[in-house]
């Protein structure tokens, strides 16, 4: 079933019965993972029958406050976590579709997602949990369509990024997304570009060897990178929210400065904010007086060093800010070109 478009269907229309409905959702989700590099057209396609199938999203948005519920409790279990990661998986699938995004948002569904994100629950099966939810809002960003940043920045999406940064563990700072795993060591980081966030494949067993993209970021420079998400968040009514971000910042980049192994791809969308942030007036006098100072030193000189365009990006936010004289690091010719 997992690999015939045909039966699709079928398996939507036993989401009707509950005693069906797991391991219809299970194979729907199969299905979507399967096809979703290989065979995009079905992929769009499905989403198209989830949206507009009688009673089908109301039925997915039960399973999601279903769960919500339990963890409100604090009592979800391993069974209960994959059961909804597999409903998070066709809501990836409906977000990615340009022909149903838009209306997933007017839905307002995506907002029942944002409990599985703020819930502090220190089991590791959970982060699995927020760390999916997380990518169905970077996979709404992703294209930042106008509409879509809006809903975002009222629906305080900023805000929560922001949060999943310091509640999650590193299974939500950094999920194995855009590129595939090889055996732990990231690919080359010299081809990252924001795209499709979609690619979310199997979920690490621990969290420790996660070493890939931090999806709350990848939604914050989405939103930065529209007029209004950059007014939104540099706005003076929003200076503690623009003050908590940049402590988050911090916190992260000494953290990477300490691990330098753990997420070079985590630092690569820190730069990418820092300097996006730093086109806004008051976004660049906060980046200025708050710049860690590991990206001045020489904590970071080894990984510079393998990877040209994080320190094509270092040496980009440092000449916009004017402290290149206070850096340590050193640039080849070749690496000084600004993206």
């Amino acid at each position: 079933m997992a690999k015939n478009p045909m039966a699709i269907p079928q398996a939507i229309l036993e989401l009707q019965h509950p005693s069906m409905r797991e391991s219809a959702l299970r194979c729907l989700s199969d299905f979507l993972i399967w096809k979703r590099e290989e065979d995009r057209e079905n992929y769009d396609w499905t989403a198209l029958l989830l949206f507009n199938s009688c009673s089908t999203m109301a039925v997915l948005l039960q399973e999601v406050l279903a769960f919500s519920q339990l963890s409100a409790d604090g009592t979800p279990t391993v069974r209960a976590s994959k059961r909804v990661v597999n409903v998070l998986t066709l809501f990836q699938c409906i977000a990615s579709s340009k022909q149903t995004r838009y209306k997933f948002v007017k839905s307002f569904i995506p907002n029942f997602v944002v409990p599985l994100i703020r819930f502090e629950i220190p089991l590791e099966n959970y982060e699995d949990v927020r760390a999916v939810a997380l990518s169905v809002i970077g996979i709404l960003c992703q294209a930042r369509e106008p509409e879509v940043i809006q809903w975002a920045l009222d629906s305080n999406m900023v805000e929560i990024c922001q949060i999943s940064m310091e509640i999650g563990s590193e299974l939500s700072k950094v999920v194995r997304l855009f590129f595939k795993e090889t055996k732990g060591v990231i690919l080359d980081v010299r081809n990252l570009q924001l795209s499709s966030l979609e690619a979310l494949v199997i979920l690490p067993q621990k969290s420790s060897s996660i070493n890939d993209n931090p999806i709350g970021m990848h939604i914050l420079e989405a939103i930065l990178q529209d007029d209004s998400g950059m007014s939104y968040i540099c706005s003076p009514t929003c200076d503690q929210l623009l003050k908590n971000l940049i402590r988050t910042w911090e916190h992260l980049v000494a953290c990477l400065a300490a691990d330098q192994d753990f997420s070079p791809r985590l630092l690569f969308h820190i730069l990418r904010c820092y300097i996006l942030l730093c086109t806004n007036a008051r976004g660049f006098s906060t980046v200025r007086e708050n710049l860690p100072d590991s990206l001045t030193d020489s904590s970071f000189v080894d990984l510079t060093e393998e990877f040209p365009l994080i320190a094509s990006l270092l040496q980009q936010l440092l000449l916009s800010l004017g402290k290149v004289d206070n850096c340590s690091l050193s640039f080849k010719p070749d690496d000084l070109q600004l993206y």
